[in-house]
């Protein structure tokens, strides 16, 4: 079975749209936690241990894991591409030159 070179693959954009989703789940916790707040009106709402143990919680297991994912998926897609343009390799170098 040969595949198509012009062929998207469902999973990765599936994983790809999930790391996405992550990201922006993770932003959506510093937009609305004062984080772009000065530090003298920000450090009373950031002092807490709740908030220290969300903040670390969310650094561990959200920030870090979706982040990292997302990077990984780009550096298989960029293989992906690479691959699928061997009878053309030019164009490819000249594209992300």
């Amino acid at each position: 079975m040969t595949a198509n070179p012009n062929s998207r693959i469902p999973l990765i954009d599936g994983l790809r749209g999930f790391a996405l989703l992550g990201i922006i789940l993770a932003h959506y916790g510093g937009w609305h936690s004062g984080w772009s707040l000065p530090q003298e009106v920000s450090a009373k709402y950031q002092s807490d241990t709740l908030s220290q143990i969300i903040w670390t919680f969310d650094g561990i297991f959200v920030t870090g894991k979706f982040f990292a994912f997302f990077s990984f998926l780009f550096g298989v897609s960029f293989g992906l591409m690479l691959l699928r343009t061997t009878e053309n390799k030019g164009k490819f170098l000249l594209r992300f030159a």
